[in-house]
């Protein structure tokens, strides 16, 4: 990660070099003025070295500038917008080391060529705008690619779970009360952890009556709402038990997403809910389950909510676990993950969270005011979850998307997290039908499995006589406008010239 010391040499660097030109000076001649190297200098300018304090005084001398003026962190106007993202923590916060470009190759970049970089900066940020995109967005992004670089399979902590299971004693196989036990000594007693159960957030204000977690006292209480099920609670207490093994100290201390404010904090809560994952769902566990599961002949309800309810974990966390264990142990790393939530006030549809591995698969989120397919599995299972109590409720179906060769298997799951929330949640996973599904996944072609027809929004859909709409099709929308204008205009050529010849 882009530490904050790094970013001040940046600004220091930046500030050198702009009063340096200003003064119409080289580095030789700010060299003779000062009595510094100009190798050193130049260090200072590209932000690889802060010079002391006395250094910094013979700087500001030579240039006739106030030292108060030259330590500050403010920029001149015309690097405003890189002034903007250094303010809102966007380059300590950046995981460029992560992705193998070295931090300091971006401030070199910065530091040697900052008009142009303020203006690649300024192109990127007016896209952002034309395209609703905010930094969360940006986030999570970059955790997408990261896992997906990675095929969301993670070798170490998969070996910290394990470690910490034997270390202390974890009974995974357990009854589910005394497995919640287990984890809340392991807290109370090995890291002075103060828990609370049973937490009425609703009583602190009505904008955080739906928060999971909230931890307060500098981390040493953890407040846990009284709305989730036991099974919510021990993946909560996992996953703190996570944080403190995996030595992580930056992260978000309630369950609300937009408080996460750095790349940093969202890898960091990755981490330890993947450790959670894989203490409560052992890999070689669920390959095993998977392994019979996968090779019945027929599809059936029943017999996949019996291999959930062999592990001590949610619908929601199983979802999350298939894709870390399938592209690893099945060869299936054609995949999405998506969870959606539907506002039963607004009577909208949102896409909480995404996964696309190997490319982007369709469905994907859309910014604006689209309206996704009503042919997408998920809506079914909402409006089967407004007329009844069972939770949670299963569908599979095939979803063959309109213009496309692409065909996935999709399995979803509607639930509601907390019994008075407004919002009916909905997971899925879908894996594009290949050669390596076929010969992976017996119940395929199982015939109680409907194949769907669909789209990504009604606007973008170009499906004749579908009675499912909810919005006309917007050519505009059409991802595929621009080729089909060009093969119009190629074929016009084509025709233009057959006139002329004759």
């Amino acid at each position: 990660m882009l530490l904050n010391q790094e970013t001040l040499r940046l600004v220091f660097g930046l500030k050198l070099k702009g009063l340096r030109l200003d003064r119409g000076l080289s580095l030789k001649e700010l060299a003779k003025k000062t009595g510094l190297s100009p190798s050193y200098l130049n260090e200072i300018e590209k932000g690889k070295k802060y010079p002391r304090t006395e250094k910094i005084l013979i700087l500001a001398d030579a240039l006739n500038e106030k030292l108060e003026d030259l330590i500050s962190l403010e920029l001149k106007k015309e690097l405003k917008l890189i002034q903007n993202l250094i303010d809102k923590k966007i380059f300590s916060g950046m995981p460029f080391d992560i992705f193998g470009i070295p931090s300091v190759t971006i401030f070199e970049l910065i530091a040697e060529h900052p008009k142009r970089m303020q203006a690649l900066v300024g192109t990127l940020i007016e896209l952002a705008r034309a395209h609703s995109i905010d930094v969360d967005d940006l986030l999570y992004a970059l955790l997408r690619s990261y896992l997906d670089m990675h095929n969301n399979y993670f070798p170490s902590i998969e070996e910290k779970a394990r470690a910490a299971e034997k270390d202390f004693k974890i009974k995974i196989h357990a009854d589910l009360a005394t497995l919640k036990t287990d984890l809340l000594n392991i807290l109370t007693q090995k890291y002075k952890i103060e828990v609370h159960l049973s937490c009425d957030f609703a009583k602190i204000s009505k904008e955080v009556a739906e928060l999971d977690f909230f931890l307060v006292d500098g981390q040493k209480q953890l407040l846990i709402s009284k709305n989730l099920s036991e099974k919510d609670i021990v993946f909560i207490l996992a996953r703190e038990i996570g944080y403190r093994y995996l030595a992580v100290k930056t992260r978000p201390t309630t369950s609300l997403a937009v408080q996460l404010d750095s790349f940093e904090q969202l890898f960091n809560h990755f981490s330890a809910s993947y450790f959670a994952s894989s203490l409560l769902i052992p890999e070689n566990e669920i390959k095993t389950a998977l392994d019979v599961l996968f090779s019945k002949k027929s599809w059936s309800h029943s017999q996949f909510l019996q291999v959930v309810n062999g592990f001590h974990c949610t619908i929601e966390s199983f979802f999350h676990r298939m894709t870390q264990v399938l592209p690893k142990n099945f060869d299936l790393g054609q995949l999405f993950y998506l969870r959606y939530e539907y506002d039963l006030v607004t009577k909208k549809y949102q896409v909480s969270r995404e996964l696309h591995l190997s490319s982007l698969h369709s469905p994907h989120k859309v910014k604006g005011h689209e309206h996704y397919c009503s042919r997408w599995l998920i809506h079914q299972l909402t409006l089967k979850r407004m007329n009844t109590d069972v939770e949670p409720i299963l569908g599979i179906q095939h979803s063959s998307y309109v213009k496309t060769d692409n065909e996935y298997l999709v399995i979803a799951a509607s639930f509601k997290k907390q019994p008075d929330s407004r919002k009916i949640s909905c997971v899925c996973m879908g894996l594009l039908n290949g050669d390596t599904v076929r010969k992976k996944i017996a119940f395929l072609n199982s015939p109680e499995i409907p194949v769907v027809q669909v789209g990504e929004t009604c606007e973008r859909c170009t499906l004749t006589n579908c009675q499912d709409r909810k919005a006309d099709y917007d050519q505009v929308l059409n991802p595929n406008r621009n080729i089909e204008i060009i093969q119009k205009v190629n074929e016009m050529d084509s025709s233009v010239i057959a006139l002329l010849k004759n």
